[in-house]
């Protein structure tokens, strides 16, 4: 039986009033500065700004298409070929100037719409199974159902090319690749069918479709657009393990960034909340790395939980056989050049690192999992120090690198009620005043994040807000492993007037394992 303090921490964001609490001490502001200069970087106070409230920010406030966020390359990526072999080659002739020198800024830009795509993708699959008249049929529901709207969407064969997906292989669901142009063309033709909120919010089915209006272009096709400037493919997604809940992820390629990204979905409801409560550590899944390295029950039964009859069939073997299935068939003189990242929202940042530390530690000699880097969005921590130990033998041998993205005000992110528990990597925390703090492990306390508003801090728009709307973040014109060597080394931490111990403790330990080397 699950303890009451568990279930009542991840229930919080659900249950938590709409009104700001009052820190109990004032903070000194800084930001990161100078960096990338020849000189020692440090923090230097800021101008504080003004937080908006919930209601401005997660029903009024528009998201910035990602063309306002990024300036543009100006040699503008080539349409998105459908034949594969003139994508590979577009890919020989364009994609070392689109991968040249990519930073932090459009990684992270691209990886938090990835990490919230899965949401809306999921969503959108759950409209067509249960509206679409072609669909229902293909999947051999012919009954109509007096309670919903059922119509056709329009392109009906191309509702099934997206959207019908079986199971080829065990490692595989979808027969193809799915193109972001073909998906944006399917979008642009059934705007009436669907609504969205500018700021991103879920995507829903229309009920008042019928009546005569201007369809508005969803905030789903700005990031589909995104993703059709790099060449991106989805790859495959599996959900069909789950409705109300469960492991939900994604597989995409960016041949133009030469990048393969696995991202995982968060949480959505009840039987996840309550997997997310179970707080028992589990030693069994890294019993390999060493005595006591231990991990979250609850995420680790999501990714290694057997599926069927068979032990070695779950979910985390069928996404490596899937990676290898895709690079071992790409072609030989551009495969060696693709790296490997993994990104996830809240529980899907917690699956992001569990994988990759497994991934890393169980396929030592395949090329696709030789370094993995990770970018985690309000994840929660998910291991003991024994475990952060294994990950740090990982990052010291290049194998593996994490950047945490965590917001202010943001209690999932933090430690809870059991401090055997810590965080991993480095971690980037957004203050609500638009400064940052960069730091290794960086552990937070939960009584030291009760500030502000908690579901807008751990929701997409607000980190989103912090990165790039409101604040001019010179950090973010480096590249993913310039501000992770930056995280690593001793002068990366604020030398303010508030520090929690802990803190302390993860950047001693940091420096004292990452000397070496």
């Amino acid at each position: 039986m699950l303890p009451p303090s568990a279930v009542g921490t991840w229930v919080l964001l659900a249950t938590t009033p709409a009104r700001s609490i009052v820190p109990l001490h004032d903070r000194r502001r800084a930001s990161f500065a100078n960096v990338g200069s020849t000189t020692t970087s440090r923090w230097q106070a800021r101008k504080p700004m003004s937080t908006p409230s919930r209601s401005s920010q997660l029903r009024n406030n528009a998201r910035l298409p990602w063309e306002q966020i990024l300036i543009p390359p100006t040699d503008a990526a080539p349409p998105q070929p459908d034949d594969d072999d003139e994508s590979w080659k577009s890919v020989r002739r364009r994609g070392d100037a689109f991968r040249e020198r990519e930073t932090l800024r459009e990684l992270l830009l691209i990886m938090l719409r990835s990490s919230e795509f899965v949401y809306m993708y999921a969503a959108l699959r759950r409209i067509l199974t249960e509206r679409d008249v072609t669909l229902r049929r293909a999947c051999g529901n012919n009954e109509d159902d007096e309670d919903l709207d059922l119509v056709e969407f329009d392109s009906p064969e191309m509702v099934k090319e997206l959207f019908l997906n079986e199971r080829r292989v065990s490692c595989r669901l979808l027969e193809r690749p799915i193109l972001a142009t073909s998906f944006l063309e399917f979008l642009a033709r059934n705007r009436k069918y669907l609504r969205q909120e500018s700021n991103g919010a879920r995507l829903q089915f229309d009920p008042d479709w019928a009546v005569a209006k201007t369809a508005e272009p969803l905030f789903l096709e700005d990031t589909a657009d995104l993703f059709r400037t790099n060449d991106g493919r989805l790859l495959d997604y599996d959900d069909e393990l789950t409705r109300s809940g469960g492991l939900v992820y994604g597989i995409t390629s960016n041949r133009l960034k030469k990048r393969l990204t696995v991202v995982f979905r968060g949480s959505v409801g009840g039987p996840d909340f309550m997997t997310c409560a179970d707080y028992r550590l589990d030693d069994q899944v890294f019993a390999s790395l060493g005595t006591g390295v231990a991990v979250h029950a609850g995420f680790a039964s999501y990714l290694f939980r057997p599926i069927g009859g068979d032990p070695r069939d779950t979910k985390f073997r069928r996404i490596v056989d899937c990676l290898k299935y895709y690079y071992d068939n790409a072609p030989e003189d551009i495969r060696d050049d693709f790296d490997l990242y993994v990104s996830g929202h809240s529980l899907g940042g917690a699956l992001a690192v569990l994988f990759a530390s497994a991934a890393v530690a169980s396929e030592p000699t395949h090329p696709v999992f030789r370094k993995i880097r990770v970018i985690t969005f309000a994840a929660p921590l998910l291991g003991n120090q024994q475990f952060n130990d294994a990950i740090l033998q990982f990052e010291r041998r290049g194998r593996l690198k994490l950047l945490r993205i965590s917001n202010e005000g943001d209690v999932i992110a933090t430690r809870h009620f059991f401090r055997s528990y810590t965080a991993n990597g480095v971690n980037m925390h957004l203050r609500m005043d638009g400064t940052m703090e960069l730091k290794y492990g960086n552990t937070k306390f939960i009584s030291s994040q009760l500030l502000g508003d908690l579901i807008v801090s751990h929701s997409f728009p607000e980190h989103e807000r912090r990165l790039f709307r409101h604040a001019e973040h010179p950090i973010l014109d480096q590249t993913y492993d310039e501000v992770y060597q930056m995280g690593c080394e001793p002068d990366s931490h604020e030398n303010g007037n508030h520090r929690e111990k802990d803190n302390d403790n993860d950047a001693e330990r940091t420096q004292q394992n990452m000397s070496s080397s």
